[in-house]
């Protein structure tokens, strides 16, 4: 990346209130893998590419659907006691903390005693959530697909019963 690239980036930056390394990708200056690359080596944390990680429903269910969604993180690994886990935003220490809470490690009788993260990138976590997790887009996908019909007996019912409770008591 050279020089005047990296201001190009600072002026868009500046619009779209990206983080810079975003911006160069964007720009395309840099490729995904190459900031996360970049980014791990600063924090000092390993990388993984998650189409290299064979998920089982295990590894999964360890992580909730609605933690694993809301912190963007994704299992790869359960190995002597200590999980761990992919990011995108290895600075998100919430995500491991509330991980940590949520399994109680170093806990008696609990099987973790350990959390490790690891970064991958964006779209890497993005697909995985995508494929190992439902999102709420889900649920309201379905709500969509139901009928007028089955909705208006919904509604119907809720109606009947609130006339009820209406009524004067004699």
């Amino acid at each position: 990346v050279t020089e005047s690239q990296i201001q190009e980036a600072l002026e868009a930056q500046k619009e779209k209130k990206e983080k810079l390394g975003q911006v160069l990708v964007r720009l395309g200056y840099l490729s995904a893998d190459d900031l996360t690359k970049a980014l791990a080596a600063q924090y000092g944390m390993p990388t993984v590419s998650l189409s290299a990680v064979k998920f089982s429903p295990e590894l999964i269910d360890m992580v909730p659907n609605t933690l694993a969604l809301r912190h963007r993180i994704v299992p790869v690994k359960f190995e002597n006691n200590t999980l761990t886990v992919a990011m995108a935003d290895a600075l998100n220490l919430m995500a491991i903390d509330s991980l940590r809470l949520l399994l109680k490690c170093n806990e008696v009788g609990s099987a973790c005693r350990a959390i490790e993260a690891t970064m991958t990138t964006e779209e890497d976590i993005t697909s995985a959530l995508e494929k190992h997790y439902h999102s709420s887009d889900t649920v309201s996908t379905m709500v969509h697909e139901l009928s007028e019909e089955e909705l208006e007996v919904g509604y119907k019912k809720e109606a009947e019963v609130t006339e009820e409770e209406d009524a004067p008591i004699i």
